[in-house]
Parts: structure tokens; C-alpha cells; sequence
């Protein structure tokens, strides 16, 4: 970017990381994401980028270094980077590591939103996945 003369931000790194990841390129929104985290502080949204897109690439330990690094940074994980690590959990047939992460949102008083419904409903079809589910409705009721 910088050879460019693109302007570093968050919005053009979110954008950068979300394709980079979507690509299967996820070695390289990774290197995006360290060489301009020199340059400027990352955001939230910044942090659950790259967590998503991990996570969707079923890198799930890389994931969980940069979760801890976000929170060692200052950061309180969100919704979304909850879901992103409970989906990322779910796809790689770790339901119960899922339903742990969802046991920690609702315990630190993260609400969740209408995706996480959409992601339970999406996995309904799956028996494996029932184990979050059951989690799920035990704190719903």
C-alpha cells in the first residue's frame, strides 16, 4: 500500500484482510495485518477481520493468537468475534470448544445478536452440532 501511496487505515485494511481471507490468501492478510499494525493502532473491527476470515479458513490457533493479542492490546471481544470463533469452532467439528466460547460471551455479558440465531439455525441440520444448541437454549430459558 504504501508503494501506492494508498492510504493506511482501518477501512482500507478491513476491506484488504476480508478479501485476502475470502481468497484462501490468509498467510498474506496476516503479513498485511502485522506490516500496518506498525503504522497505525487496529481497530475492533480490524481485530474481528482477521478473526473471521481465520476462523473461515479453519485456522483456528492463529485465530486465538491474534484473539489474545487483541485482548492483551486493550480490547474487549464484541458479538461478532465471539460468532466469528464460534462458527470457525463449528465448521471444524468442535461443537463443545463452541459452545465453550458461547458459555464465555454470555458470562462476560455479551449479548447474542441475530447471527448467532441465523449460525443455530444454520447448524440444526448437522447432529454433531446439537451440542451447541442445547448449550444455547440452556441460557435462553
Amino acid at each position: 500500500m504504501v508503494k501506492k501511496n494508498v492510504q493506511q487505515d482501518n477501512m482500507v485494511t478491513i476491506t484488504l484482510i476480508y478479501w485476502l481471507c475470502k481468497n484462501g490468501m490468509v498467510p498474506e492478510a496476516r503479513n498485511l495485518f502485522d506490516e500496518l499494525e506498525r503504522d497505525f493502532k487496529p481497530s475492533l473491527l480490524t481485530y474481528n477481520s482477521l478473526i473471521s476470515g481465520l476462523c473461515e479458513n479453519e485456522e483456528l490457533q492463529e485465530a486465538g493468537r491474534v484473539w489474545g493479542d487483541m485482548v492483551e492490546r486493550g480490547y474487549q471481544p464484541n458479538a461478532m468475534t465471539y460468532l466469528a470463533l464460534i462458527k470457525g469452532f463449528c465448521k471444524t467439528g468442535k461443537p463443545n470448544e463452541g459452545a465453550a466460547v458461547f458459555e464465555e460471551m454470555v458470562t462476560r455479558g455479551c449479548s447474542p445478536g441475530k447471527l448467532l440465531y441465523q449460525l443455530l439455525l444454520d447448524i440444526l441440520s448437522e447432529p454433531i452440532q446439537r451440542i451447541l444448541l442445547a448449550k444455547f437454549l440452556k441460557f435462553q430459558l
